[in-house]
């Protein structure tokens, strides 16, 4: 639910991160994100912020060249 609505609004207006969870805080930001967080946590990286982390082949691919990192999937 909270990925297809990540995508709806990023339709509307572009965002720059998007972190998913139960007790996410919001004390990192897209200049500080490092692979080593996003092993933690579940985000949504719009291609600029996948191609700064070198991740544009990994993650599962969304709409509007958006990618879902949730390296804690099972």
């Amino acid at each position: 639910m909270f990925v297809k609505l990540a995508e709806k609004i990023f339709n509307n207006s572009p965002f720059e991160l998007a972190l998913i969870g139960e007790v996410i805080s919001g004390y990192i930001n897209q200049e500080e994100i490092t692979i080593e967080y996003l092993e933690k946590t579940t985000c949504i990286l719009p291609i600029n912020l996948q191609n700064r982390l070198g991740l544009q082949k990994h993650g599962r691919e969304l709409s509007n060249q958006l990618r879902l990192f949730d390296f804690n999937a099972h």
